[in-house]
């Protein structure tokens, strides 16, 4: 797998507020969040790894913590980033 023979990866994570209007139409624009993250990526393997990802994932969307059967953590890829260094920037 190529993920196994080269771990290295790269991120990004944008968030758009809203588009910046303008007369004229090439000067319109887009208020913006951004990161970009470098680091090493790994399958995740174990049952107990894999259930605490998805707790992290599904307890961001404000559902809380659950439980899943071994069907469902068998039937599903987690990836793990290892994070080396991110950078940001922002269009307020």
């Amino acid at each position: 797998m190529m993920l196994e023979k080269n771990p290295q990866c790269c991120f990004e994570v944008d968030l758009y507020e809203s588009v910046i209007r303008c007369e004229k139409a090439c000067a319109w624009g887009v208020k913006y969040k951004s990161v970009i993250g470098f680091g090493r990526a790994y399958i995740v393997s174990e049952n107990k790894e894999k259930q605490q990802g998805l707790n992290y994932i599904i307890c961001h969307y404000g559902s809380g913590m659950h439980e899943f059967s071994d069907e469902d953590l068998i039937n599903v890829c987690v990836i793990r980033i290892d994070i080396d260094s991110m950078t940001g920037k922002k269009n307020e």
